[in-house]
């Protein structure tokens, strides 16, 4: 948040990236992989109080990486990105509060759509060449 002073007195701005319109929010990292409430720890980083003034993503599904291996991709995907889009949509799962698996994911494949959501991540980078064929 930015400071702003007003003739009307201080008013908080924020500022940075609009998060808000985002499909997706993907866990990584041995926290999030070992965490027995996944989803509760992600959704944290939404837009939990439906302010329209904070730019955190409104109503994004959850991922997990369970095999953190997305910053590997995104360096796999620079020479390979067919094989790397593959491998993630292998190890990106979709959180489900009603049917948990291995380490409280659900247990399916996700889709070209929600590797990545809109942010440009590498995850995003991989698939856009994947498809490109580059």
């Amino acid at each position: 948040l930015e400071e702003v002073f007003t003739p009307m007195g201080v008013i908080y701005n924020q500022i940075g990236k609009d998060l808000s319109d985002v499909n997706d929010v993907i866990g990584t990292g041995g926290v999030i992989i070992n965490a027995s409430d996944q989803q509760g720890i992600l959704s944290k980083l939404t837009n939990v109080l439906h302010n329209e003034k904070e730019l955190r993503p409104l109503h994004p599904e959850y991922k997990v990486d369970q095999n953190y291996i997305l910053a590997a991709m995104g360096l796999l995907g620079e020479k390979e990105p067919k094989a790397a889009l593959k491998i993630m949509k292998r190890s990106i799962k979709t959180i489900s509060a009603e049917k948990k698996g291995k380490h409280g994911t659900e247990e399916q494949e996700t889709s070209d759509r929600h590797v990545h959501g809109r942010t440009g991540t590498s995850a995003g980078r991989v698939e856009n060449r994947a498809r490109s064929g580059t």
